[in-house]
């Protein structure tokens, strides 16, 4: 998309809805090529994560990046364990070890094993904006999961550079992540969270050589 295009979109798109219908629209017009990019990319960051020991990552749904044979290269490098959201109810939802899968509250597929806290999040976004918050589906999950954790996690989104948003489009509800990981490069957040204080904490100083702002 060039910069006309993407003007044309910003004044074309009034609220979040607008947003996600474009951004669904412009995700499915994906190539290959665009998609093996990214998954090299989240690749070499995962080489940088090899003393994590719980990883929380997510089954794809709605033409999100699949990155599951990744995530299933690290586990087996590392030893270390995949954790998958899991919707509780409520509005709520945790991470758990997939000991086996079933629908979950939301009728998703999801793991029934040990609910656990992960020490890096790897969350797919269908739009992010440079402040980094992130655009999702609407019904609020992340953002009320990382909010309390504060220090405890890491949260990296996964997205694409045509899904870049406005920063205005978002409120006093919504969480920023610690940046956003594209097929380019990393984008750290402009707006920061609480600093990892855990055995992950030098992750985003691990990230600025790819960074691209």
């Amino acid at each position: 998309m060039g910069n006309s295009d993407g003007n044309f979109c910003n004044r074309a798109c009034r609220n979040k809805q607008e947003w996600r219908s474009l951004l669904r629209a412009r995700r499915l017009l994906l190539t290959d090529l665009e998609r093996r990019c990214l998954e090299e990319t989240v690749a070499q960051v995962l080489r940088l994560l090899d003393s994590v020991r719980i990883l929380g990552v997510y089954w794809p749904m709605q033409a999100e990046p699949d990155l599951r044979a990744v995530f299933s290269a690290w586990e087996a490098r590392t030893g270390g364990q995949l954790a998958y959201p899991r919707c509780t109810g409520f509005g709520r939802m945790e991470y758990a070890l997939p000991a086996d899968w079933a629908p979950d509250a939301e009728g998703i597929h999801s793991p029934t094993g040990k609910a656990v806290i992960p020490s890096v999040l790897f969350v797919p976004c269908l739009g992010w904006s440079k402040r980094g918050f992130r655009l999702g589906y609407g019904k609020g999950y992340f953002d009320r999961y990382i909010a309390p954790l504060g220090s405890r996690v890491s949260v990296i989104g996964l997205g694409w550079e045509s899904g870049m948003v406005p920063d205005g489009l978002f409120g006093a509800n919504d969480c920023p992540l610690d940046g956003i990981l594209t097929a380019r490069g990393w984008h750290a957040a402009a707006e920061k969270r609480i600093p990892a204080q855990d055995a992950c904490a030098g992750i985003l100083d691990r990230l600025r050589p790819l960074s691209v702002d």
